[in-house]
């Protein structure tokens, strides 16, 4: 019989040496989107980030998104539809009892029409810092499934480091 801390202390040592982190530091003009990790086309488990002002106060916005559009577009598409319904049906039989039979029924419709849709890409976080300081945002732990992009909604130049 296999002591139950040994298998523990043996899947915690597999895990610690698979565990690595990487940092990349970029520069976000005010009024801009850019991809924090530009070239990586992997879902990226992100651990924290890292925001510094220079002179002015920045503010950053953190999206999963593939390019540098904040919406993207739904086309028109046609699709079936169906539901069920009861279907009742009586008669009177050869005595005078009247007899009921309920049956379901699955009902189709056809050429169900749904219209364009926008939508907009979801923030995943908020970062702010104070002039001439910098902001931590530790314990993250998201994963990004198409992009780590950054807008930086401030006047000020905001410099973002990604630990993933």
């Amino acid at each position: 019989m296999i002591n139950k801390y040994l298998v523990s202390a043996i899947a915690g040592a597999l895990f610690t040496v698979g565990a690595h982190a990487a940092s990349l530091t970029t520069v976000v003009l005010p009024g801009t989107m850019t991809n924090l990790l530009v070239g990586f086309n992997q879902s990226t488990q992100v651990k924290s980030f890292v925001i510094a002002a220079n002179s002015t106060n920045a503010a950053a916005s953190i999206i999963d998104v593939a390019t540098n559009k904040f919406t993207y577009v739904v086309p028109p598409y046609t699709n079936t539809v169906y539901y069920a319904t009861n279907y009742i049906n009586s008669w009177t039989n050869f005595y005078g009892v009247v007899q009921y039979t309920t049956n379901l029924n699955l009902i189709d419709v056809t050429n169900n029409v749904v219209a364009q849709s926008t939508n907009t890409y979801p923030v995943k976080l908020g970062l702010a810092a104070l002039a001439g300081a910098s902001s931590t945002y530790s314990g993250v732990n998201t994963y990004f499934n198409r992009g780590v992009w950054a807008t930086n909604n401030s006047s000020g130049i905001a410099t973002i480091t990604i630990v993933y």
